[in-house]
């Protein structure tokens, strides 16, 4: 029934959620796959680049990722990984704890640099929406790391020392040292490593 002559649309339906949700949702998939498949060999794939390699139409492309960010949104990685942390609850585990979170990160990002390396454009640029890598579950993993330091250490300095080691082995340190620096992926693993332990050192003798 057509609504009535003075009366307001009704909110705007998703174009994943009308119809064919299932359909809709294997289209979806077959684009996103061919996304990561072209991302191996492609550091920025077009919306055309995309629809071709999947094998569906430009236009239907067009109606799940309507502009380049959208469909770099996309390509950002479903990771499941969590750190599993040491038995020993002593705060003398707490570098180690560190260290099973860097090595989770480092490996993410291996394993997944050129989904990362697309974000981090899309994060960069304005108006791009909603930025994948922004209020990254890292900084989580690292809070959940330092907590057998609690009581002695108030949520601030967590949080704190949470983002500083965050920053030093995150994409943005790996692109640096790869591009800029020239530095081999097993030298620029071991770097950030080092990088993090001095980091947590210096928190550490800070709180004494």
């Amino acid at each position: 029934m057509s609504a009535s002559r003075g009366s307001l649309p009704g909110p705007e339906v998703p174009y994943e959620s009308g119809g064919r949700v299932r359909q809709k949702r294997r289209t979806r998939e077959a684009l996103v796959a061919a996304l990561h498949e072209l991302m191996e060999s492609t550091a920025n794939p077009s919306i055309d680049d995309v629809a071709k390699a999947a094998g569906i139409s430009r236009t239907t492309a067009y109606r799940y990722f309507p502009d380049q960010d959208a469909l770099i949104r996309a390509a950002y990685p479903e990771i499941g990984d969590t750190p599993h942390f040491p038995d020993d609850d002593e705060p003398s585990a707490v570098t180690d704890r560190v260290r099973v979170v860097v090595d989770l990160q480092l490996d993410i990002i291996e394993k997944w640099e050129p989904q990362l390396r697309a974000a981090l454009g899309s994060t960069l640029r304005s108006g791009a929406g909603p930025a994948p890598l922004r209020g990254g579950r890292a900084i989580g993993w690292f809070e959940d790391a330092l907590t057998v330091l609690s009581p002695g250490w108030p949520a601030e300095r967590v949080r704190r020392t949470a983002i500083r080691l965050r920053a030093v082995v995150g994409i943005e340190a790996w692109i640096w040292l790869i591009d800029i620096a020239s530095v081999p992926p097993a030298d620029a693993r071991s770097i950030l490593r080092d990088n993090a332990a001095a980091v947590l050192r210096s928190a550490l003798d800070e709180a004494v």
